[in-house]
């Protein structure tokens, strides 16, 4: 099993960052008619922050972030993303203080072997190598600095918070209680199928004709063929090389002809010929899983995860807040903006 070695609270502050961070080449100019990327906008104990590194931070953020609200809400973040961008970077400073003022928690073999791991996210050396020159690292030499520093400070983090509280029983049984409505397995089945697709410039010979070739496919199963090789010989769909096998879905994730016969049909018969934009398909249930409230049972330790993360993040804020309170912070561009009406800000990366 590989180590464990990076912690979910630590990951979003440090990992994330890793390819859009202050070491690489960023900076180096700006557009005409705005602030020059490498004007200071804000000192943190007499380090500087340059108006580079605060805008690579805050389109990380507006990447992260804009997919999960409408055009129009992630406009109106835009201010609010920027404060927490400073915010993350004032924390990226004082985390790597506090590990130059206490001392590094890690030997060489450690970090190479974190580094060894983190390589494997990527197929080659030269895609690794390509990834961080887009991103603006002059050297890979550059980058793995930049990546100790991380792993120094998530070994910090790891200290400071590791004795945080445990989620209770009680704790557990509340947070199941309050979200019930989010435990709830829906109607789902695990089906298969063989598509035999249709394309724009089919003609009505032409589509008739693959209808006659499914329905023989239809009969070879009837009589008995092997689903999954048939699948692999005949079929346009990727699934193809799973034997036609789509895996659990619940309603609403298919197109409306193929969920009606999905289901609908008993487990183990095969269908009709079913025709959907997609084309011809022979579907195949498989197993079916009917809609019921999961017990507190199954899902305990999914909750008692969540509220052990949520404990430790409480105790990473509290350990940066006191960093900051013994900090001289200072930022010469004018406050953020406040969070617009009516729009649900996502909580600071820790």
């Amino acid at each position: 099993m590989r180590k464990r070695w990076m912690s979910g609270a630590t990951l979003l502050l440090l990992l994330p960052a890793l390819l859009v961070s202050c070491g690489g080449k960023e900076g180096s100019g700006g557009e005409e008619g705005s602030a020059s990327a490498g004007d200071v906008v804000a000192t943190v104990n007499g380090q500087e922050v340059t108006a580079a590194q605060l805008e690579a931070e805050t389109a990380r953020l507006f990447r992260q972030f804009g997919g999960q609200v409408s055009p129009f809400q992630a406009q109106q973040m835009e201010g609010l993303l920027m404060q927490q961008a400073r915010d993350n970077l004032v924390n990226k400073i004082l985390l790597a203080e506090a590990v130059e003022s206490e001392g590094n928690r890690l030997g060489e073999e450690e970090i190479q072997a974190r580094f060894d791991e983190f390589l494997t996210q990527f197929p080659d050396s030269a895609a690794f190598r390509e990834a961080i020159l887009a991103q603006g690292w002059e050297s890979e030499e550059a980058f793995f600095e930049e990546f100790r520093r991380m792993m120094e400070i998530d070994a910090l983090l790891e200290e400071k918070t590791g004795d945080y509280p445990k989620a209770t029983d009680g704790e557990i049984a509340t947070a199941y209680e309050e979200n019930k409505d989010k435990f709830r397995q829906e109607e789902q089945v695990n089906a298969r199928h063989i598509l035999m697709m249709l394309k724009e410039n089919d003609n009505e010979e032409t589509k008739a004709a693959k209808r006659r070739d499914m329905e023989s496919i239809r009969d070879q199963l009837r009589r008995g063929g092997d689903f999954a090789a048939l699948a692999q010989e005949y079929s346009d769909c990727p699934s193809k090389e799973n034997g036609g096998d789509l895996g659990w879905f619940g309603r609403n994730r298919m197109v409306e002809p193929f969920e009606e016969v999905a289901f609908s049909l008993p487990v183990g018969q095969t269908s009709d010929v079913v025709e959907t934009r997609f084309g011809f398909h022979v579907i195949e249930v498989l197993d079916r899983r009917e809609a019921r409230q999961l017990p507190l049972d199954e899902v305990r330790s999914g909750i008692e995860e969540q509220l052990n993360q949520q404990h430790r993040r409480e105790m990473i804020e509290e350990y940066l807040n006191g960093l900051r309170e013994n900090a001289e912070i200072v930022w010469t561009d004018p406050p953020a903006l406040e969070p617009p009406a009516g729009v649900e800000v996502p909580p600071p990366v820790q």
